[in-house]
């Protein structure tokens, strides 16, 4: 289709016209992808990755739009965006990472097989020569990356229509001299898991793509994106110079409400502030706003007892509060003012006392401290690192670690002159005037010493990327194998799989997709490309009698046996995580079942889970939103110990 005859279909009035045009378009729609693949396979080195990836996020959002019968003006919009940005680039030529206001962008994930997208802010002002500091705003529930951030710069819409204006394309109706990025978070899971994976890979797209000040980056969001701002910005507090929730919950056990089990106490604990309040104590400015009459989950007493928990800490922070309800997002940023305010926080890259509290090896870093090993995956390993004497000590005390390491390139040590380096109060080694980087330090026996702990022959032992719990494979690629050999079971297996590949575990997700294979088709290649999910029993899936004997769990015919329990019950299954000994870097999840239809019931487990759980018909008769209730609890469920075997 000419250029011309493009404009004439889009400028189209009328019913008799839209019917043509919308055919011309999907086959123009197909050599627009035919021409994307071809640049992807010679790219022009002016043209980055980054801008081939956001083409083909408009791509499928002009798909996405025709799938559901519609031709849109933001159709045609995305559709001419990425004709300009694929015209460019036959020419040399970065149209995406030229634009300046409102940029819809896309990277590949290593998570999914859909691009994901975000939307970013770039002022007029922007110089690449320049470092530029970076907003990072978090959406709410029923919005998105690109309706969120026109929101933000004052395109303000009644929440109730959110869902009609996902895709619309805004324009800023104010500016700022920061560079402003929205990510999409996977949709409503409230930025766990994924959607924190999300945020962190959206600030390195940002980052790779622009002149970013590494020390200017600061975290906000409102309602879930406030929840998401006190868990990403205490979990990762080192890498921002200020976070800002706004008309959030502090913590998940606030925002649910309910009584939980030390078992979810501790599952719901990584996440959310409270918790992990101690890493906040570095940061530049930590504020958090909320409402007096917000009548919605968030409640308005959450933030006031948090504050006294911060304050029976020590942790600095400012608590602001209004006299009005949820929405308070433009009283907070009042047209970017609160940015000219901030405008001096800093975030210090080298302090010389630092805190860190880990709940997983996802977030195990704050600054130069760093955790290698959590011996007890039941409670938080924690750390405090102070540098003394002028920069010719370093002190760390431990809880719950056993290897640590010290990033000491970030580490305000002296320049000149040994350093000591002290670990609960025993001198384990000096440094002279070579020192490395990174500094790995462990316990073996009673002692500190240099290096990490050996391993024995064939000892398996949990460690950063291969963990737990069972929510941590949704920071992978997964393939989901359903088994076959029973044909009156396929059916159901393939559905049950089908469902959890595009992200049921974990609730409300978007964008989130991954590949659903027959265990006959699985390939060499994606057993040690991605975790693998399993689904069925011995009987029904090749591949779970294949690693059967070498799982802690044992699956037979008509059998769970956990320890010594053996379940017999047609409703009772399981599901677990554990390293895949087809592939032992990757994981290896077991959803299985003494029934095809205990097996699909499964998929009715709540969100937040440990390494193991045993469930029947009971704890699967509705789908708790996030943990197991009172009513609905599982038969047994746990963490396997640090060699990945049943605690005693």
């Amino acid at each position: 289709m000419s250029r011309h005859l493009m404009f004439l279909c889009l400028a189209a009035v009328g019913i008799s016209v839209a019917a043509p045009c919308l055919a011309q378009s999907d086959a123009e729609l197909d050599r627009a992808r035919e021409q994307l693949e071809t640049l992807r396979r010679s790219r022009p080195e002016s043209v980055p990755e980054g801008t081939l990836s956001s083409v083909e996020h408009y791509l499928d959002v002009v798909q996405k739009i025709r799938s559901k019968g519609g031709q849109s003006d933001n159709s045609h919009r995305y559709f001419s965006r990425a004709r300009e940005a694929l015209d460019a680039a036959v020419d040399g030529r970065d149209a995406v990472g030229a634009r300046r206001g409102f940029v819809v962008r896309g990277y590949r994930s290593s998570i999914s097989k859909v691009v994901q997208p975000y939307s970013l802010y770039v002022p007029e002002s922007y110089d690449p020569s320049k470092a530029t500091p970076l907003l990072v705003v978090l959406h709410g529930g029923s919005s998105n990356h690109n309706l969120f951030l026109g929101v933000v710069f004052g395109n303000n819409l009644d929440w109730d229509t959110y869902s009609a204006h996902l895709l619309d394309l805004f324009e800023p109706r104010f500016a700022t001299d920061w560079l402003v990025a929205a990510p999409n978070g996977f949709g409503q899971v409230m930025w766990r898991w994924m959607g924190e994976q999300d945020v962190l890979d959206v600030i390195d797209d940002v980052q790779r793509h622009y002149t970013v000040d590494p020390d200017r980056i600061v975290l906000n969001g409102i309602s879930n994106g406030g929840v998401g701002t006190y868990s990403i910005g205490a979990r990762h507090a080192w890498r921002f110079a200020a976070v800002l929730p706004m008309a959030g919950a502090p913590s998940w056990w606030q925002y649910l409400v309910t009584s939980t089990t030390p078992l979810e106490r501790r599952l719901i604990s990584a996440f959310g502030a409270w918790d992990s309040a101690d890493n906040l104590r570095n940061t530049g400015l930590f504020q958090f706003f909320h409402g007096t009459a917000d009548t919605g989950p968030m409640r308005p007493h959450y933030p006031p007892a948090f504050q006294e928990h911060l304050k029976r800490l020590g942790v600095p922070h400012v608590y602001t509060e209004y006299d009005m309800g949820h929405d308070i997002m433009y009283r907070v940023h009042r047209r970017f003012k609160l940015l000219r305010e901030i405008d001096h926080v800093r975030r210090d890259p080298r302090p010389s006392k630092v805190w860190l509290v880990a709940w997983d090896y996802r977030a195990r870093r704050q600054h130069w401290l760093q955790v290698e090993s959590i011996l007890d995956f039941t409670d938080a390993a924690r750390m405090v690192g102070e540098v003394q004497d002028e920069g010719h000590r370093v002190v760390v005390g431990t809880k719950n670690t056993d290897e640590v390491l010290l990033h000491l390139r970030d580490c305000p040590i002296a320049s000149t002159g040994d350093v000591e380096v002290v670990v609960d109060d025993v001198v384990v080694t000096k440094l002279g005037a070579s020192r490395p980087d990174e500094l790995v330090l462990s316990r073996q026996g009673f002692r500190w010493k240099v290096g990490r702990r050996p391993l024995a022959d064939g000892e398996l032992r949990k460690r950063p990327g291969l963990s737990g719990p069972i929510t941590d494979v949704l920071h992978t690629c997964q393939v989901h194998v359903y088994g076959t050999g029973v044909e009156d079971d396929t059916a159901t297996l393939r559905a049950t799989a089908r469902r959890a590949a595009e992200g049921y575990w974990a609730q409300w997700t978007w964008d989130y997709v991954n590949d659903v294979v027959a265990d006959s088709e699985l390939t060499d290649e994606m057993i040690q490309r991605c975790s693998l999910v399993l689904y069925g029993d011995t009987r029904s899936n090749a591949v779970l009698a294949r690693v059967a004997s070498k799982l802690p769990i044992t699956i037979e015919p008509g059998a769970i046996v956990v320890g010594a329990r053996r379940l017999e019950s047609k409703s009772v299954g399981t599901r677990f995580i554990v390293p895949n000994p087809l592939a032992p870097d990757r994981y290896l999840v077991v959803q299985a079942g003494n029934t095809a239809a205990a097996v699909a019931a499964g998929n009715n487990l709540p969100d937040f889970l440990p390494d193991y759980v045993v469930y029947d018909e009971n704890t699967t008769a509705r789908r708790p939103r996030a943990i197991f209730t009172r009513r609905y609890q599982p038969v047994i469920a746990g963490y396997f110990d640090n060699t990945w075997r049943l605690a005693e």
